[in-house]
């Protein structure tokens, strides 16, 4: 590589940095299908074995020469969490200024903190597509792994600095932990990374759980299916009651109906607050972490939360955010079985909570995380609007 490296160090003299704006949800390629699910060459491409190469089909269907045995990675937008999902935490040897500092609420940061905090960086992370290629080519990875989407970008990267770079997706607008894109991305990385164990383990049971959930559901009939509204929920910032999503996972896993997918909107927006009585949702569930604006909002217009029939009842429930940054799989796959335990408590009488999401949290990042989400108020639970949460 080292013809590369003179000639990206001559490119990035003329430019330093390659910048982009884009929204803070990150769009989404497909990934090509092959037999396995994975586009992966094996065929060397250089005379010996030290210099070897392989080709890679990104899921942005670029076709990347990267070397056969990849030892360090930087990573870029908010592939961190891939590549951490695919068991190659310690290949990671760059990452963006965002996913520096311990975060409970974004889990991928918080397993990496011990090794992200003295780490160089790619950018600056969050929405800007900013990438400091000095910095990148200081650090000589042998791959970089970005969330972005735009191919000419892209190319261009990774020509002015000699580093493959490949796109790995997140399944947006959607969002879904159970999407045929992640299962794919989990095993290219872990191709590549060579932790096809550890990857393949975590698809095996992303499946399991996935077929654990829809057959808890697979027989209710129409009138056993609930309604549910979620609110507070954060994107492009904190919002209060107001701040819904549409196609919410984990309502469409376990058959609830998300009152507001009739609005025709998709992903997040600012629910029209007038319609929410027509809907009267039999459940509630709202983002703990922004219950100070909902509790605002309860404050300035009590009547209008009290003649819903989900707050008249006590059928609000807490759902931690688990987008930041794209998707966090396990907080998703975590607020699924909550949601199915609170909304069709006879079908899911087995699941204890605590247990469930320390299984979930062990298999993507080999932690356990329940106590964490209770220490700071991220936990699954009642609540009760104008109160804050215990």
């Amino acid at each position: 590589m080292g013809r590369k490296r003179i000639a990206a160090l001559c490119a990035a003299a003329a430019v330093i940095l390659t910048s982009a704006c884009s929204t803070s949800e990150e769009p989404s390629g497909a990934v090509g299908n092959s037999a396995s699910g994975v586009e992966v060459s094996m065929e060397s491409t250089a005379s010996s074995s030290n210099d070897a190469l392989r080709t890679v089909t990104d899921s942005l269907g670029r076709e990347v020469e990267v070397p056969a045995r990849v030892e360090t990675v930087a990573t870029q937008g908010s592939a961190a969490r891939n590549v951490i999902y695919a068991g190659g935490l310690d290949k990671i040897v760059a990452v963006t200024e965002t996913d520096q500092g311990p975060d409970v609420g974004a889990p991928y940061k918080y397993a990496g903190r011990e090794i992200f905090e003295d780490l160089p960086v790619t950018g600056p992370g969050g929405p800007a597509q900013t990438t400091y290629e000095e910095s990148l080519i200081e650090v000589d990875p042998d791959l970089m792994v970005t969330t972005w989407s735009d191919p000419a970008m892209l190319d261009q990267i990774q020509d002015r600095t000699g580093v493959p770079v490949i796109a790995v997706s997140d399944p947006a607008p959607d969002y879904s932990a159970f999407s045929e894109v992640n299962a794919e991305m989990i095993l290219l990385l872990g191709e590549l990374l060579g932790t096809e164990e550890q990857s393949q383990a975590l698809v095996d049971k992303i499946q399991e759980w996935e077929k654990d959930l829809t057959g808890r559901v697979a027989d209710l009939s129409e009138d056993e299916v609930k309604t549910a509204y979620t609110g507070a929920v954060s994107f492009r910032g904190a919002h209060g009651f107001a701040g819904t999503r549409a196609h919410y996972m984990p309502f469409d896993t376990v058959k609830v109906i998300n009152v507001v997918d009739e609005t025709g909107q998709d992903g997040p927006f600012q629910a029209d607050l007038e319609k929410v009585p027509e809907w009267d949702p039999d459940f509630i569930f709202l983002n703990p972490a922004n219950m100070d604006l909902v509790n605002e909002d309860y404050a300035n217009n009590p009547e209008f939360f009290d003649s819903l029939t989900a707050v008249k009842e006590g059928r609000v429930y807490s759902q931690p955010s688990f987008i930041w940054h794209a998707l966090n799989h396990e907080m998703a796959v975590a607020n699924t079985y909550y949601v199915g335990k609170v909304v069709y408590p006879e079908r899911f009488a087995d699941v204890e909570m605590k247990q469930i999401v320390d299984e979930v949290f062990r298999a993507y990042l080999g932690m356990e995380y329940a106590d964490l989400l209770k220490q700071e108020g991220l936990w699954f639970q009642e609540l009760t609007l104008g109160e804050d949460v215990q």
